[in-house]
């Protein structure tokens, strides 16, 4: 018999296997897991066959009925016998209402199809998010040598206060994320930098956090500032933490960029001298999100939005 079970902090077995699900293509952070659940501690779902966990599926709650979809997964000897249905629709069921619906997805034609038939979802950003991978090493000695903005100064998340991050963050995401970011910036696997103005108000932060693999390097996300100055200050200040304080051994950061909503992106990808990976399309139910997507260097996770 095929049901759904709720995902909980308790559930030892089912919070590991929601994580090696993710292992092969998406690089999970050490403790995705327990910042998802600080985000909705009742997003996450796990489908079982004869009390065996087959898939995984994460449905989050934000304001005003939107929803976001991530880490649908069905093992390979169970797909195409209807359990990834079911497994999405009971999860909706749980989420309701829904006045919004979004999520990634690689652009792959089949699976637009699926998304918009079960989902009703279209393609509002489709072929613009890219992900890109970066020598940690290298861009900051690119970095060093190009003169930076002197109005921004950039400061470690702990000197910063958090309201005034959390702020910045509800304004450029466009909903309200307090207990997830605040887990997100405070990890012990993140490294955060905040910049600040010449007035003292938050202008950008980003974060990047240490892959679950060992040495398999770091995940930039969310990478949220005003513009390509400001971002250049940022990223310098965050390569510059991984070097000297981060405890893999990889040179390897990953991120998920914008680059068909912030046309700023790619100059800063070239920049960086970053590598090309793939593609994700982003579909959504009813267009466009609230936050300033302009505003966006890298995503948050392709997992919770």
């Amino acid at each position: 018999m095929f049901c759904i079970e709720r995902i909980t902090q308790e559930s030892t077995y089912l919070k590991q296997y929601f994580l090696q699900t993710r292992l092969k293509q998406m690089r999970p952070t050490i403790d995705d897991v327990e910042c998802f659940l600080a985000l909705d501690s009742t997003a996450l779902y796990a489908g079982m066959l004869d009390g065996k966990p087959i898939g995984v599926i994460a449905v989050f709650k934000y304001e005003y009925g939107y929803r976001h979809v991530g880490a649908l997964y069905i093992e390979d000897k169970y797909r195409k016998c209807g359990y990834g249905s079911q497994l999405s629709l009971r999860a909706f069921k749980m989420s309701e209402p829904i006045e919004n619906l979004s999520l990634y997805t690689l652009p792959m034609p089949y699976k637009i199809e699926m998304y918009k038939k079960y989902y009703g979802v279209h393609e509002i950003l489709y072929n613009s998010v890219e992900v890109h991978t970066l020598n940690s090493a290298t861009a900051l000695r690119k970095l060093q040598g190009i003169s930076m903005d002197a109005t921004y100064h950039v400061k470690q998340v702990l000197d910063v206060d958090f309201e005034a991050v959390f702020n910045y963050d509800k304004l450029t995401f466009g909903y309200d994320r307090k207990q997830f970011l605040y887990k997100w910036l405070y990890s012990p696997a993140s490294r955060s930098c905040v910049a600040l103005n010449n007035e003292g108000s938050v202008v950008g932060y980003i974060v990047a956090r240490e892959i679950m693999v060992p040495d398999e390097g770091y995940k930039i996300g969310p990478w949220f500032c005003e513009d390509i100055d400001v971002g250049k200050v940022l990223i310098r200040a965050v390569l510059q933490q991984i070097n000297e304080q981060g405890r893999s051994t990889s040179n390897s950061a990953r991120m998920a960029c914008p680059v068909g909503r912030n046309p700023q992106v790619r100059n800063l990808l070239n920049i960086l001298n970053s590598d090309y990976v793939l593609k994700v399309a982003f579909m959504s139910r009813n267009g466009d999100l609230k936050g300033r997507v302009d505003k966006w260097f890298a995503v948050t996770s392709v997992v919770c939005g």
